[in-house]
């Protein structure tokens, strides 16, 4: 691996963490009802119909596209864009979380959150710090979708 690619794995580490940290601290500080959607297919499109309903009688906020990961569901939370390879843009939006921190601000009463997973443990690690008042689960297919990262290989 080279130095530039352990870089910016450690960059990117640091910034999820980062990222991380300020969204818990911004759902304590103004406290949303949260609504998580997770399954095998059909995330989106539940996320948009919730939101579209919801948005009638309601101040909310939802996951962009499929903002789903480690990186969306702070980023969403936070209300901030992604910023892809873009390390200016990064600390931005780190400046931007500390700013969300310290000056209050008016901040959406609902979320609705795609919660995806990419990996063994996704949902795990986000259950540990996203405590959701409603949950969707949608449909399970006969044959899982996306499961490349998530088969374990055996030895």
């Amino acid at each position: 691996m080279s130095y530039t690619s352990k870089i910016k794995i450690i960059a990117k580490t640091l910034v999820v963490q980062i990222i991380t940290w300020q969204a818990k601290m911004i759902l304590r500080r103004y406290k949303p009802k949260i609504i998580a959607i997770t399954g095998s297919v059909g995330k989106t499109s539940t996320k948009d119909a919730i939101f579209t309903v919801l948005s009638k009688f309601k101040s909310v906020r939802k996951s962009e596209k499929s903002f789903n990961s480690e990186i969306g569901l702070p980023l969403t939370i936070l209300g901030l864009p992604n910023g892809w390879n873009n390390m200016y843009l990064w600390l931005e939006n780190i400046a931007r979380g500390f700013w969300l921190l310290m000056k209050r601000h008016e901040y959406p009463e609902w979320l609705v959150l795609e919660v995806g997973a990419g990996k063994p443990g996704d949902i795990t690690s986000v259950a540990k710090w996203l405590a959701p008042d409603i949950v969707v689960v949608t449909r399970f297919p006969d044959k899982p979708v996306h499961v490349e990262f998530l088969v374990r290989q055996r030895k």
